[in-house]
């Protein structure tokens, strides 16, 4: 609301020893840039995807690679200061490849993340969609 503009980054090593989230923000429309920071631990999950709710909540979707394997969201209520974190949507038992979630606000109030993952071990993977409502 008061015109910043925030981004979340992936961050990841081939070593497979990182894979997280770091924030960058803006107060000049995208000029210019904060030195990036970590929002989670090192291998909190990526790549994220953030909205803005009609309330003006964020939340940001993304995946989680280590076991359980998971599509997650986290919550800010003041314009992306702090995040409440870790909070799991979707669990997939079938291997770690997953991932690439959007979500959206729906009319009735609730969410849906779209993300790929494969159903079955050996399957291809598949677009999947989770339906889901905030706690009251």
């Amino acid at each position: 609301d008061d015109g910043t503009v925030l981004c979340h980054i992936r961050v990841q090593n081939s070593e497979g020893t990182l894979f997280t989230m770091y924030q960058s923000e803006s107060k000049d429309g995208g000029k210019t840039w904060t030195k990036p920071f970590p929002i989670l631990d090192r291998m909190g999950g990526s790549p994220p995807h953030i909205l803005k709710t009609k309330s003006g909540m964020l939340i940001c979707s993304y995946a989680y690679r280590e076991e359980p394997s998971s599509i997650k969201v986290m919550f800010s209520l003041d314009g992306g200061k702090s995040w409440d974190a870790d909070h799991v949507i979707y669990v997939n038992g079938k291997g770690w490849d997953m991932g690439y979630p959007a979500t959206v606000e729906l009319n009735d109030g609730s969410f849906l993340t779209v993300f790929y993952a494969h159903p079955e071990e050996d399957a291809p993977a598949v677009i999947m969609q989770q339906k889901w409502k905030l706690e009251e």
